[in-house]
């Protein structure tokens, strides 16, 4: 556990080790928004707890938002997929 998380150094139920974690994060990660909202779609996603408190320790780790997380991950996904369908096209036209 990380120091100075509320809570650390004691035993608590995981209902209240994540109900810590969100509060802890929200009073620090969470005030941190993008530079501008301008030109955003604002989307709602529901995500498993265990997701959720993963998502946020990264957060906290890599001192940025949830938000920007998620953006980055589906940008680099997205990318991603962009290129295997570019190949996949370039060996069928290979096979023809």
């Amino acid at each position: 556990m990380l120091n100075g998380w509320p809570g650390s150094g004691r035993r608590k139920g995981n209902k209240d080790l994540h109900n810590s974690i969100a509060l802890w994060y929200h009073r620090t990660a969470m005030k941190r928004r993008a530079e501008s909202r301008a030109g955003m779609v604002v989307l709602s996603i529901g995500l498993p707890k265990a997701l959720h408190r993963k998502l946020a320790i990264a957060g906290l780790d890599e001192n940025s938002s949830m938000n920007e997380l998620v953006r980055d991950a589906i940008q680099e996904w997205l990318a991603r997929r962009e290129k295997e369908r570019a190949r996949a096209k370039s060996r069928k036209g290979e096979k023809q």
